[in-house]
């Protein structure tokens, strides 16, 4: 056995489990003990997490966006649960006021009680009695009363999330800690899972509300807590205070009184200075911050095809998006449902389409890897009218800056216009000639060479957008299925690549010049139309004025035709 075994078995000995960690705040879980959890977790030790309040005044937003921030918080405590191999499941929420925990100290007590109890911890960490912020104190003193009458095998144990105080020479507070009291695992092969886990609260690393001068947890601090060895002190009642203190007994408490009221004087007097860029609302910037990462959401089917999914997994995976929401019309996501929807938009031809669907559904073919998908559905709202006042309230509550529809539902401009910048929607086909539904068909009906693709950002009319990106792959003798394939691929390239590149930009996406009105008033729709308008014609002669339907089963059986006479001709 290597000594890197000895020690994390040594590590598991001190901490066994079940193990319970008390979080104040998102995010602080992970700066005290990211690399001791990760450690436990990859040895098979049950480790879960609770995160006391619902973080929604880190940054400081107004009232009207603290609901939302509480949200993209709890996303990203998730995430990071599952970066540290802890697994989201195991992650829960008190969900008290951030800044508060004092004024509800029967609530904490009560849900540290019943969480301690129910998972029969053995070992739970909760921040150190020396700890500046009142909320990591108020949470340390209802883990302390509930220590008191804890199963004897139960170890209460003290982790350090702000250590560094300016009051005391040489900076860290666990320099001060007796050594004999001190327990520091070797858990340095973590560092990497300890920022991958903090890089997944954007929210603390960015500058993400208006106003903010920096972000909450710089990069010097998230590499310095990454590489700094964690330090832990076992809690013994016959230890007080100042007790555990090998030295500058007098001093720390006093510092500890000081600082976070010399913190707060300077906040005041920084608060005395106007915020850059400062805008009304307090929320979230409309536009992100240059290393904030662009918060979008998504209007799309409650059953994405391959490719649909693939584009929602990468804004997921993306570091400079956020997926803020996916918000699709419907009733369920189930396969009974998308087969009954097949049959209501499609008639008789729902069972080759059904058929084939099923088939690349049950291989997953084309999609992407299984966790990718299931944070993506966590993110999804499926609702039967997407234009209800709750509905636009939470959209409008995802302060997204920019939307997109990727085979969504028609959208009306009281839903596409709440993104801060506007919304993109991708279009199978070259715009402005083929407007409408099924275009690529149409393109290869009409003897198109190539079939087009278009990003347009939405707005009143119908396919009447500025287009922002464009491209087109070849037709020639391949299939519907194949081109439309490859139309989708390229339609997910351009889709992104607008994205990062900051379309829509705020001035083009409110313009409405050169639109036509919509052919349902005041609805848009990327890529489809209602069904019965114009029958498929040439572009060149019908240019914007035409609308492309759905095919037929004649207009189906001619164009197949005439593709098969061709190829048996060019034999």
């Amino acid at each position: 056995m290597s000594q890197a075994d000895d020690d994390i078995d040594a590590t598991i000995d001190l901490f066994p489990g079940p193990v319970l960690v008390l979080a104040p705040h998102m995010d602080d879980e992970t700066l005290g003990c990211g690399r001791l959890l990760a450690a436990l977790a990859d040895s098979g030790v049950h480790v879960h997490i609770l995160f006391a309040t619902d973080g929604s005044r880190s940054p400081e937003v107004s009232p009207a966006h603290a609901r939302a921030l509480a949200a993209t918080r709890a996303r990203e405590a998730r995430c990071a649960a599952d970066a540290l191999g802890v697994g989201e499941a195991n992650a829960s929420f008190l969900g008290l006021p951030d800044g508060r925990l004092r004024a509800h100290t029967a609530d904490v007590t009560l849900g540290v009680a019943r969480r301690w109890a129910g998972l029969r911890a053995r070992t739970v960490l909760a921040p150190t009695r020396f700890d500046r912020h009142p909320d990591h104190l108020a949470l340390r003193r209802a883990a302390v009363a509930c220590a008191a009458h804890a199963p004897g095998d139960a170890a209460l144990w003290e982790y350090f999330v702000y250590y560094r105080w300016r009051l005391l020479p040489g900076g860290d507070l666990r320099d001060r800690i007796r050594q004999e009291l001190r327990v520091v695992p070797d858990t340095s092969a973590y560092a990497d899972r300890k920022r991958r886990a903090l890089a997944c609260h954007v929210s603390q690393t960015t500058t993400y509300a208006s106003g903010q001068r920096r972000p909450i947890l710089p990069p010097e601090r998230v590499e310095e807590v990454s590489r700094a060895p964690e330090v832990f002190v076992r809690y013994d009642a016959r230890r007080p205070g100042a007790a555990i203190l090998e030295r500058d007994r007098v001093w720390v408490p006093l510092a500890h009184l000081l600082e976070p009221r010399l913190k707060a004087a300077k906040e005041r007097l920084l608060g005395l200075l106007p915020p850059p860029a400062a805008r009304s609302g307090g929320g979230p910037a409309a536009a992100p911050a240059p290393n904030a990462p662009t918060r979008v959401v998504v209007f799309a089917s409650p059953f994405p095809l391959p490719a649909e999914w693939r584009f929602l997994a990468r804004v997921d995976a993306h570091p400079d998006l956020e997926l803020a929401g996916v918000l699709c019309r419907g009733t369920s996501t189930g396969r009974a449902a998308r087969l009954r929807d097949l049959w209501r938009r499609r008639g008789p031809l729902a069972v080759p389409l059904g058929a084939a669907w099923l088939a690349r559904s049950l291989r997953r073919a084309g999609l992407p890897p299984r966790d990718a998908v299931e944070r993506v559905r966590e993110r999804m709202r499926v609702v039967p009218d997407v234009h209800a006042p709750d509905v636009l309230r939470w959209v409008d509550g995802l302060d997204a800056h920019v939307g997109v529809v990727y085979g969504g539902p028609i959208l009306k401009p009281a839903l596409f216009t709440l993104p801060a910048r506007g919304t993109l929607g991708v279009h199978h086909g070259r715009l402005p000639d083929y407007r409408g539904k099924k275009t690529i068909f149409w393109a290869i009906a009409n003897g198109e060479p190539e079939a087009g693709v278009s990003i347009q950002a939405i707005n009143a009319g119908l396919d009447t957008g500025r287009v922002v990106r464009e491209g087109s792959v070849p037709i020639g003798s391949l299939s519907y299925a194949e081109v439309s394939r490859r139309a989708q691929a390229l339609g997910v390239e351009l889709l992104l690549d607008a994205l990062l590149a900051g379309e829509p930009r705020p001035s083009g996406a409110a313009s409405d010049e050169g639109s036509e009105p919509a052919a349902k008033e005041g609805t848009a729709r990327s890529g489809s139309a209602p069904a019965g308008l114009a029958r498929g014609a040439r572009p060149g002669r019908a240019g914007r004025s035409t609308l492309y339907r759905d095919p037929g089963v004649r207009d189906l059986v001619r164009v197949g035709l005439r593709r098969l006479v061709r190829r048996v001709l060019r034999r």
